[in-house]
């Protein structure tokens, strides 16, 4: 029941507003990889990714696979470093709302990880 109720909530949630592509959202703080980041844009000024420094003591960087959308789930690949020695790679999700806010489900290798966050 527990998960019925949560698909249901996270379903209202992402088709509640506009999507809209992000464009002010230059530094990430959250939970997850990474920690602290800044983002990487292309040629159009559009968001395509983060980096930045993990809690994990190393460099991550979040790559969508498209332009950074609002009220919308933005799937990625990530790489980092871990203590600035071992590598890491993962995939994952993440739900960015209009004030900013951030759901992200993710993985560390093969290790899933659920974080949140703020874009400003």
């Amino acid at each position: 029941m527990k998960k019925v109720v949560l698909i249901v909530l996270l379903s209202m949630f992402s088709f509640s507003n506009a999507i809209s592509l992000a464009k002010n959202m230059e530094t990430k703080i959250g939970t997850g990889l990474p920690t602290l980041g800044w983002a990487t844009h292309n040629s159009e000024g559009n968001i395509i990714g983060y980096s930045g420094f993990n809690i994990l003591l190393g460099y991550s960087s979040v790559n969508y696979f498209d332009e950074l959308k609002i009220n919308a789930w933005n799937p990625y690949w990530q790489w980092g470093t871990v203590m600035l020695l071992f590598p890491y790679v993962g995939i994952g999700t993440e739900y960015v709302a209009d004030n900013g806010f951030f759901f992200d489900i993710g993985t560390f290798y093969f290790a899933p990880y659920v974080a949140l966050g703020v874009n400003f």
